[in-house]
């Protein structure tokens, strides 16, 4: 699937001002939100943030629905500057059912606007086979065809005993 998201960066910036920590660890990660802060234009990069979010949401084909909080979803910086995503909890289980196996996230943005661009990723035809599959299987399938991100958090995470689902910890 695919999704593209655009948001006025001084609409990002009037909900921090109106609703500050509230809004901030609603929608954001600890270590997006530290990324964003450490930013000379902090006020863009939420945007960009957001607008990635909106993009990926997309892209799975959900849209803001199914229960998927704002923080399953993080966008990291990956250390060749791509911007990297990382699901958990709802947002995990849904990439799963719909055979995810790694989203792609393009970010702009100015003074004004920040715009996304997210594309979904199955997994290769044929490689989970003709039956359906249990989430342990299907994480081994992804590892084995060397499946990109997403699959790596899930794997992860569906190792970590002990651990909250709902927040991306990897």
């Amino acid at each position: 699937g695919i999704g593209t998201d655009i948001i006025e960066c001084p609409r990002i910036g009037r909900m921090i001002e109106h609703h500050g920590e509230l809004f901030l660890r609603r929608v954001y990660t600890e270590r997006e939100i530290r990324y964003c802060q450490a930013r000379k234009h902090a006020i863009e990069h939420f945007a960009g943030r957001w607008a990635a979010k909106e993009a990926i949401l997309k892209a799975i084909g959900t849209g803001r629905s199914h229960g998927i909080a704002w923080t399953n979803i993080e966008v990291r910086t990956g250390v060749d500057g791509r911007p990297q995503v990382m699901v958990c909890g709802t947002a995990r289980e849904t990439t799963f059912a719909r055979g995810i196996a790694d989203i792609l996230v393009s970010i702009s943005h100015c003074r004004t606007y920040a715009t996304a661009y997210a594309m979904a990723l199955g997994v290769a035809a044929g490689a989970l086979g003709h039956r359906p599959v249990q989430l342990v299987e299907f994480v081994g399938v992804l590892e084995e065809i060397g499946a990109g991100p997403v699959a790596q958090t899930a794997t992860a995470l569906g190792r970590s005993e002990g651990r909250r689902k709902d927040h991306c910890v990897v």
